[in-house]
């Protein structure tokens, strides 16, 4: 058995080393692959926001009467105008500014729906965003922009279209999603946290719960790249992160960073190897249970075989194995017990001669070793009858 049981237990171990080895490689590459996926519905999820609001921009901009009421400064126009495609599409924040870039009317969503808002801003002009509507700058895909930027509703993904009336630009129709709310769709699509950086790899927003100071500085990243791995720890625990560049209208507009726990590989690792140790461990004793029974049927019959060989060594012919089995070991326990049963013959008929011979040399002495015999035989029977009448008492 103890063989047996080293090499079970080698086996055992070089195995699960085998299995635990394969089934990790198989989790890292199931936790990159689930990190890229993330990355890449991240990356469609902002598209397709960006497409809402250019749905949202053609719904008003082909509204019969917008492009009059802008050029006219026509407050109420345009908000009966703009109120019902904003509310109907679900927008929480849009903008209409006249040629000079000021607000002609400013929607925010709120508990009440869009409501109308007074920032205190100006002109916004300035803005890279409205300057290039305003100015006619146009490219390949056409007179729309858009950026993710700080504007009047905060960090935000903004789009805008020129308001043109009789071939001018009269002003610019300003469309825009915040980052506190854009990131958390983002991230239910994406089934990871969600942290958006600047092209020079400032972190701006996230979806990590309550970030603290060393949190927003672990994030920062220095000469960021598509395709970058790290390691952060954040609110005492340790992420994944994995960088893909966010496009807008074929032009980058920073970084977005999923992010899963760096414990999703480990712990799965941990149960996976402690389960496959119970079963190694089940099988282990499962095959030891069974060379054990197999031992026992071949040692059990020997031992028996070897006893009844040791009587007959020591003169009791009449030891027997009787071990019956349709196998080698039963072969050579029924030649045994006939050879012993053959010698006990032969021995009973020598001892028969030999008496015969003694009483055949002298009449006098003719029966006598029958009658020893018999009355050998009484004493014993008597001896035996004596003895079981002891027990009885």
């Amino acid at each position: 058995m103890v063989p047996f049981f080293l090499v079970v237990v080698a086996a055992g171990f070089l195995g699960s080393y085998i299995v635990v080895r394969s089934v990790t490689t198989s989790f890292d590459e199931r936790f990159e692959n689930q990190l890229a996926e993330a990355s890449r519905v991240a990356a469609d999820g902002l598209v397709r926001r960006e497409q809402r609001h250019l749905e949202t921009l053609r719904g008003v901009l082909f509204t019969e009467g917008l492009q009059r009421a802008v050029r006219d400064g026509d407050r109420g126009a345009v908000r009966a105008i703009v109120l019902p495609v904003a509310a109907n599409d679900g927008i929480e924040f849009i903008e209409v500014l006249d040629a000079a870039g000021r607000p002609v009317l400013a929607l925010s969503s709120g508990p009440e729906g869009l409501r109308s808002f007074e920032d205190g801003a100006i002109s916004r002009a300035d803005w890279s965003i409205v300057r290039d509507v305003l100015n006619g700058v146009q490219d390949e895909l056409g007179d729309r922009h858009a950026t993710i930027s700080d504007g009047p509703t905060g960090m935000a993904l903004y789009t805008a279209a020129p308001v043109v009336y009789l071939g001018e630009v009269v002003g610019v129709v300003l469309v825009g999603s915040p980052l506190p709310s854009l990131l958390p769709e983002l991230k239910g699509a994406s089934l990871s946290d969600l942290t958006y950086f600047d092209i020079d790899g400032e972190a701006i927003a996230t979806t990590f719960s309550s970030p603290s100071a060393a949190d927003w500085s672990a994030l920062h990243l220095t000469n960021p790249s598509p395709g970058t791995r790290r390691s952060v720890r954040v609110s005492r625990r340790d992420y994944e992160l994995l960088l893909t560049t966010l496009t807008l209208r074929d032009d980058p507009a920073g970084f977005a960073a999923v992010a899963l726990p760096a414990d999703f590989v480990s712990l799965a690792q941990g149960a996976t190897a402690e389960r496959l140790a119970l079963l190694m461990a089940g099988g282990a004793l499962a095959m030891l249970g069974t060379g054990w029974v197999v031992s026992r049927s071949l040692t059990d019959p020997l031992a028996r075989l070897v006893k009844a060989t040791y009587a007959v060594r020591e003169g009791d012919l009449t030891s027997r194995s009787y071990v019956r089995r349709a196998d080698e070991i039963g072969d050579l326990a029924v030649s045994f017990d006939h050879m012993a049963e053959a010698l006990q013959q032969t021995h009973l008929g020598t001892l028969e001669a030999l008496v015969s011979a003694i009483d055949a040399r002298d009449a006098y002495t003719r029966g006598h070793s029958v009658r020893v015999g018999h009355l050998a035989r009484m004493i014993g029977e008597a001896a035996d009858d004596k003895a079981s009448l002891a027990n009885l008492d």
